[in-house]
């Protein structure tokens, strides 16, 4: 996978990429990674703005990373949505839509607790079109918070002199 660059147009916006001066859409995955590399994952819900929201396309492709780029994530795959993404409610989840979302919850009362409380949400349904086998995923991830525990201490002896 190529080597990137984080462009953010603001704190709290969902993150984006810029490749070769182009703005690049991506979907992080932090709670489901496994889920996704294991194929199971094809819908997922996000609180975006409407604006953000019309950005994202039916049919689109879109890279998929284990966590936000500006947080390190790794590029583990791509996706192609299957639809425009659409407006739901958490109460309107039902069994099958956990199942969708990687079949990590058992019932929807622990999956609208994750979120904090009732609200309406954007449902992203997917394809996966690619990903990292999980073993390299898992070896990638490794090598990746070694590097940024060593840059974080770093910084903190630079700071201390």
């Amino acid at each position: 996978f190529p080597y990137t660059t984080l462009f953010r147009s603001s704190p709290g916006s969902p993150s984006t990429i810029r490749e070769k001066g182009v703005e690049i859409l991506i979907l992080s995955f932090a709670w489901t990674t496994l889920e996704f590399l294991e194929g199971k994952k094809t819908r997922t819900r996000r609180t975006w703005s409407d604006e953000y929201a019309k950005k994202w396309k039916a049919y689109s492709f879109h890279k998929a990373y284990d966590r936000q780029a500006q947080y390190g994530g790794i590029h583990i795959g791509g996706i192609q949505l299957t639809r425009a993404p659409f407006l739901q409610w958490l109460h309107d989840v039902t069994e099958e839509d956990l199942i969708l979302e990687g079949g990590r919850w058992t019932n929807v009362d622990d999956f609208i607790s994750l979120w904090g409380e009732d609200r309406e949400v954007y449902v992203v349904d997917f394809q996966k079109v690619g990903s990292l086998p999980v073993d390299q995923y898992l070896k990638s991830r490794k090598l990746k918070d070694e590097k940024m525990k060593i840059r974080r201490e770093e910084l903190k002896c630079l700071k201390g002199r």
